[in-house]
């Protein structure tokens, strides 16, 4: 029977080490903006409170003092669309990618027609029992939109 070097043995550990690395870094999550599902879920002020102060239906239970609302976004030919079915108003904004890590976050800077910026941020938000989900941040004016989409 052949005897492992202490060398051998090395090499192998790190061959098995750096191919962990490489699996862990691997996902297929989409982190860029488009080809998502998204879900409102809450707008929250910007300011030293940081108040939710809208939520979706969904969960009213958790934000008793926010107005419940009918939020959606879509994305698609450049352009990212907030409705509030609610109160029937709507933001339009083209979006430019700032910063990309595959796999991790993207980063936009968006702008109205009116020249108004705001910038939005796309991640995958992981819960302690293990699932994940991907969030789309909005931040425009004093706002901060939530969004999500589950990843099956």
């Amino acid at each position: 029977m052949k005897k492992f070097s202490a060398k051998h043995i090395v090499i192998l550990m790190l061959t098995v080490v750096l191919f962990s690395f490489l699996l862990a870094g691997c996902n297929n999550y989409n982190v860029k903006i488009e080809n998502h599902n998204w879900n409102f879920t809450i707008i929250q002020n910007i300011d030293e409170n940081g108040q939710i102060t809208h939520c979706s239906q969904e969960l009213k239970d958790l934000y008793e003092n926010a107005k419940i609302c009918d939020i959606s976004c879509l994305i698609e030919n450049g352009a990212i669309t907030i409705s509030d079915n609610t109160e029937n108003k709507i933001m339009v904004f083209s979006y430019d990618l700032q910063s990309y890590i595959p796999g991790k976050s993207a980063i936009y800077n968006l702008e109205s027609e009116n020249k108004n910026s705001a910038i939005a941020s796309v991640g995958i938000t992981e819960y302690k029992d293990g699932k994940n989900e991907y969030t789309l941040i909005v931040t425009v004016n004093e706002k901060i939109y939530y969004f999500k989409e589950t990843i099956i």
